[in-house]
Protein backbone atom coordinates (compact mmCIF):
# COMPACT_ATOMS: atom_id res chain seq x y z
CA UNK A 1 0.00 0.00 0.00
CA UNK A 2 1.25 3.50 -0.77
CA UNK A 3 1.79 5.73 2.27
CA UNK A 4 3.63 9.04 2.57
CA UNK A 5 6.99 7.63 3.65
CA UNK A 6 6.94 4.75 1.19
CA UNK A 7 5.23 1.47 0.38
CA UNK A 8 4.15 -0.71 3.31
CA UNK A 9 2.43 -4.08 3.62
CA UNK A 10 -1.29 -3.40 4.17
CA UNK A 11 -1.54 -5.88 7.06
CA UNK A 12 1.75 -4.97 8.74
CA UNK A 13 0.25 -3.58 11.99
CA UNK A 14 -2.19 -6.47 12.63
CA UNK A 15 0.54 -9.06 11.97
CA UNK A 16 3.02 -7.19 14.18
CA UNK A 17 0.45 -6.92 16.98
CA UNK A 18 -0.34 -10.63 16.75
CA UNK A 19 3.35 -11.56 16.96
CA UNK A 20 3.77 -9.33 20.02
CA UNK A 21 0.62 -10.72 21.70
CA UNK A 22 1.89 -14.28 21.11
CA UNK A 23 5.28 -13.27 22.56
CA UNK A 24 6.97 -14.28 19.32
CA UNK A 25 8.28 -10.73 18.83
CA UNK A 26 8.77 -7.49 20.75
CA UNK A 27 8.83 -3.84 19.74
CA UNK A 28 12.17 -2.31 20.70
CA UNK A 29 12.11 1.47 21.12
CA UNK A 30 15.24 3.54 20.64
CA UNK A 31 15.75 7.31 20.84
CA UNK A 32 17.50 8.65 17.78
CA UNK A 33 19.92 11.56 17.56
CA UNK A 34 17.24 13.42 15.57
CA UNK A 35 14.98 13.36 18.62
CA UNK A 36 12.63 10.87 17.03
CA UNK A 37 11.93 7.42 18.43
CA UNK A 38 12.54 4.32 16.34
CA UNK A 39 10.27 1.31 16.81
CA UNK A 40 11.94 -1.91 15.67
CA UNK A 41 10.30 -5.33 15.60
CA UNK A 42 12.64 -7.91 17.14
CA UNK A 43 12.03 -11.65 16.81
CA UNK A 44 11.90 -13.64 20.04
CA UNK A 45 11.58 -17.00 18.22
CA UNK A 46 14.29 -18.78 16.30
CA UNK A 47 13.65 -18.40 12.59
CA UNK A 48 12.38 -21.40 10.60
CA UNK A 49 14.24 -20.41 7.48
CA UNK A 50 14.77 -23.87 6.04
CA UNK A 51 11.10 -24.84 6.18
CA UNK A 52 9.66 -21.60 4.79
CA UNK A 53 12.22 -20.23 2.33
CA UNK A 54 14.55 -21.56 -0.32
CA UNK A 55 18.29 -20.95 -0.04
CA UNK A 56 18.01 -18.52 -2.96
CA UNK A 57 15.30 -16.50 -1.21
CA UNK A 58 17.38 -16.25 1.97
CA UNK A 59 20.42 -15.18 -0.05
CA UNK A 60 18.35 -12.51 -1.83
CA UNK A 61 17.05 -11.04 1.45
CA UNK A 62 20.54 -11.12 2.98
CA UNK A 63 21.97 -9.25 -0.02
CA UNK A 64 19.24 -6.58 0.16
CA UNK A 65 19.85 -6.10 3.89
CA UNK A 66 23.57 -5.74 3.24
CA UNK A 67 23.03 -3.28 0.38
CA UNK A 68 20.86 -0.96 2.47
CA UNK A 69 22.47 -1.50 5.89
CA UNK A 70 24.04 1.96 6.09
CA UNK A 71 21.10 3.94 4.68
CA UNK A 72 18.68 5.98 6.74
CA UNK A 73 14.92 5.52 6.65
CA UNK A 74 14.63 8.84 4.79
CA UNK A 75 17.10 7.66 2.14
CA UNK A 76 15.15 4.43 1.64
CA UNK A 77 11.89 6.40 1.47
CA UNK A 78 13.34 8.76 -1.14
CA UNK A 79 14.56 5.76 -3.17
CA UNK A 80 11.11 4.14 -3.07
CA UNK A 81 9.62 7.32 -4.55
CA UNK A 82 11.87 7.06 -7.64
CA UNK A 83 10.44 3.67 -8.62
CA UNK A 84 7.75 3.55 -11.32
CA UNK A 85 5.47 1.46 -9.10
CA UNK A 86 5.22 4.40 -6.70
CA UNK A 87 3.46 6.50 -9.35
CA UNK A 88 0.85 3.86 -10.18
CA UNK A 89 -1.15 4.17 -6.95
CA UNK A 90 -2.56 7.08 -4.96
CA UNK A 91 -2.05 7.40 -1.20
CA UNK A 92 -3.58 4.50 0.77
CA UNK A 93 -4.17 2.52 -2.45
CA UNK A 94 -2.69 -0.88 -3.11
CA UNK A 95 0.40 -0.92 -5.32
CA UNK A 96 0.03 -3.88 -7.71
CA UNK A 97 2.76 -6.43 -6.98
CA UNK A 98 3.35 -6.84 -10.72
CA UNK A 99 4.45 -3.22 -10.93
CA UNK A 100 7.76 -4.25 -9.35
CA UNK A 101 8.75 -5.42 -12.84
CA UNK A 102 8.16 -2.01 -14.46
CA UNK A 103 11.50 -0.36 -15.10
CA UNK A 104 10.14 2.84 -16.63
CA UNK A 105 6.76 4.53 -17.02
CA UNK A 106 7.81 5.64 -20.50
CA UNK A 107 7.51 2.66 -22.87
CA UNK A 108 10.44 1.90 -25.12
CA UNK A 109 9.97 1.47 -28.85
CA UNK A 110 10.27 -2.30 -28.28
CA UNK A 111 7.48 -2.11 -25.65
CA UNK A 112 5.27 -0.21 -28.09
CA UNK A 113 5.93 -2.69 -30.90
CA UNK A 114 5.13 -5.64 -28.63
CA UNK A 115 1.93 -3.94 -27.39
CA UNK A 116 0.78 -3.33 -30.98
CA UNK A 117 1.57 -6.93 -31.93
CA UNK A 118 -0.34 -8.30 -28.93
CA UNK A 119 -3.27 -5.97 -29.58
CA UNK A 120 -3.48 -7.14 -33.19
CA UNK A 121 -3.15 -10.81 -32.18
CA UNK A 122 -6.00 -10.45 -29.69
CA UNK A 123 -8.20 -8.21 -31.85
CA UNK A 124 -7.85 -5.13 -29.67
Amino acid sequence: MRLGQGPVPRRLVPVRDKLVAEKRAAVQKKSLVSGLEQHRLVALDSPRLDSLFTAGEITLVDSIIEEFRNHTADEISDLSHTMPAWNIAEDKEEIPIESAFILSLVPSSQDEALALELAETHGL
